[in-house]
């Protein structure tokens, strides 16, 4: 059994980046886990445990569900908060055109109903988790990360694929390992 979620990667000079600007925040706000810099992506789907032996129906289902979608030209907006500001467990960054976006992960979602493969049914916000606090943040907290995150607003980048990950969790954090990349076409989309 292996750890599967589907999602598209962010460009590296873009997760640079924002982890140059998270970077201070570390020892300015209470204790929290940050997401590693090269482990940065925009989760569609999150699988859970799969064997192996049920992926090559899903990949086939989101190449014919992804056959013709656009690239994207994506920014960052505003930070936001899991399940609230008031009570943040995580903190991110949103990403926009979320319609667009949004888009791509109804597909990435059919295409996984079709296989049959189940997955979590959370309702769908694009964005970028940056953070998870392990203690209490006050408002002032959250108010400083939120004002660490304009200085990566309006950063664009493209979104030109969908790829399909293995997760494998460790003492040192999780590692990624791309199993299948599904791109989309070459046109930019939502300008």
């Amino acid at each position: 059994m292996t750890r599967i979620f589907i999602a598209s990667t962010i460009p590296g000079v873009v997760r640079e980046a924002v982890g140059r600007a998270m970077h201070p925040l570390r020892d300015k706000l209470p204790e929290a886990s940050w997401t590693k810099t090269e482990t940065y992506h925009l989760t569609y789907a999150f699988l859970g445990d799969q064997e192996e032996s049920r992926l090559p129906p899903v990949y086939e289902a989101l190449e014919g569900r992804l056959a013709g979608t656009n690239g994207i030209a994506a920014r960052f907006a505003d930070a936001g908060f899991f399940p609230s500001m008031a009570r943040p467990r995580v903190g991110w960054i949103a990403l926009e055109p979320a319609e667009l976006i949004s888009s791509i992960a109804v597909e990435v979602r059919a295409a996984l109903e079709e296989c049959g493969v189940a997955f979590e049914a959370k309702p769908f916000t694009p964005h970028l988790t940056l953070v998870r606090p392990r203690t209490r943040w006050r408002a002032r907290d959250c108010d400083r990360f939120a004002a660490a995150t304009a200085d990566i607003a309006s950063r664009e980048f493209r979104i030109e694929s969908v790829s399909v990950f293995s997760s494998k969790l460790s003492p040192n954090g999780a590692r990624h390992d791309e199993l299948r990349r599904i791109p989309f076409t070459s046109e930019i989309g939502g300008q």
